[in-house]
């Protein structure tokens, strides 16, 4: 966790620079800016982040608003000449929480790294001030990808009922994006729908490259209004592998996510959707029964991540039941506004007034528990 400098006045972040410790890039997988509300005290903190040692202050802002980021292939992100980040002053982030993940498969105990951003920031100030939000599919295991695909596709869905609560009236102005999978990720797009209409695609990537993940700045802005619905489908190609594929933070798993950088700044940092448990459960009880899958361990949604990526689909019907779970039946929807509000819906409203993050989120939906 760090500081920024000019905490009593309003400056703008122009351009984020990454710095990746030299010997190091074939450790360090990506890492997030995160803008932070949080006590003074825990200024240079440092700890693993789903660990007892990790304070809940620090807990809550990995869910929250995000600055910037970086991944392998990336090259320093600039902003444009009408916008730029607000930090400090009396209404803006004054803290900043950069959290790393690193690939290290042949778990090396000498790595020493001190990865993380150069902040350019200037004191005058332009008309707009910059946002992001983040789209596409919940990174938990109820994103299932079967073996031996050509092409898979996943959708994840920010419906209209989020951007009517989270949009004002004149809407935000989409000019980037950075699309963001794993390995097995070969392609994505990005579309967008009003009033039961499908508008011009967003942006799409059929060629997309792990080694290779920048921002893409659109040829022209694109109007996000409220009630709007945005969806994110990535392809996945799993040929060469033989067990399922499900979504999480290793890299050997798969993520469909994708950064909206636009103007002028909101509440409004995510929007995602996973498939319902109630749709998921019954399929995954199937394939436990009938002794494809091993048995899901009692410890939530890792059990689900240890049954399923243990598990070899050749059955083309089961292959296709998947499809349908994950194409055709009604998702689950998770909407953030800031690093204060959650909304869930799975046929129901479910209202959650206290801070979440997205790892408490998997546990709070298998609970059905309203905190």
């Amino acid at each position: 966790k760090c500081a920024f400098p000019i905490a009593n006045a309003t400056f703008l972040v122009l351009q984020l620079d990454p710095i990746v410790t030299k010997g190091n890039e074939g450790v360090v997988h990506h890492m997030t800016l995160f803008e932070c509300e949080s006590d003074p005290k825990w200024h240079g903190y440092s700890a693993e982040c789903d660990s007892a040692n990790m304070p809940q202050h620090l807990q809550n802002c990995r869910g929250g608003s995000i600055i910037g980021g970086w991944a392998v292939g990336g090259e320093s992100v600039s902003f444009p000449a009408a916008a730029g980040f607000p930090i400090g002053g009396k209404n803006n982030p004054k803290f900043a929480v950069v959290e790393m993940h690193y690939d290290n498969p042949d778990l090396k105990s000498d790595v020493v790294d001190n990865s993380g951003f150069k902040i350019h920031y200037t004191k005058q100030l332009r008309p707009n001030d910059i946002g992001v939000i983040v789209m596409g599919h919940l990174v938990s295991p109820l994103m299932a990808i079967p073996n031996n695909q050509m092409l898979w596709n996943i959708t994840g869905y920010c419906p209209s009922e989020c951007t009517q609560k989270g949009i004002p009236g004149a809407g935000v102005n989409l000019f980037a994006i950075f699309f963001h999978t794993h390995l097995a990720g070969v392609s994505l797009d990005a579309r967008h729908y009003r009033s039961g209409k499908e508008l011009p695609m967003i942006a799409e990537n059929p060629h997309y490259d792990f080694n290779y993940q920048e921002l893409y700045y659109l040829r022209k802005n694109v109007k996000l209004l409220p009630g709007d619905s945005v969806s994110i489908t990535c392809g996945y190609k799993t040929k060469n592998r033989n067990k399922m594929t499900v979504g999480g933070l290793k890299t050997i798993d798969e993520m469909c996510l994708n950064y909206f950088f636009y103007y002028p700044k909101l509440e409004f940092a995510l929007c995602q959707s996973q498939p319902s448990f109630r749709n998921f459960m019954p399929y995954i009880t199937k394939l436990s029964q009938q002794g494809i899958a091993p048995p899901a361990p009692l410890n939530g949604t890792a059990g689900f991540y240890t049954a399923l990526t243990g598990t070899t689909l050749s059955d083309q019907k089961l292959v296709q039941e998947l499809y349908n779970i994950e194409t055709y039946r009604s998702p689950m929807y998770y909407c953030a506004y800031g690093n204060r509000t959650s909304f869930f819906n799975d046929f129901t409203q479910i209202k959650a007034t206290n801070p979440l993050n997205k790892h408490r989120l998997l546990e709070f939906i298998q609970a059905y528990v309203v905190e």
